[in-house]
């Protein structure tokens, strides 16, 4: 699918969030686009998180840098 982006923790796609449209943020007249993707994590750690843009008619498919994230237990 075109306009997705698909996030992932240590190179393995979080669940619900493989496939999430893009949707233009608010009423912003330079039609900047956002994805958002709510999710926890099972186990305490580090993951590397990533996201992976699919593509559109005027955009090439993308991809970010790695994002360190921790996981700690709940209080």
């Amino acid at each position: 699918a075109s306009n997705v982006i698909a996030f992932k923790a240590n190179g393995t796609a979080i669940s619900g969030c493989s496939n999430v449209p893009l949707t233009l943020r608010g009423s912003n007249v330079i039609h900047i686009r956002e994805a958002v993707c709510v999710t926890s994590f099972a186990a305490v750690g580090n993951s590397v998180i990533t996201s992976e843009f699919a593509g559109d008619t005027y955009n090439f498919p993308a991809a970010s840098s790695g994002l360190n994230h921790s996981v700690s237990a709940a209080p």
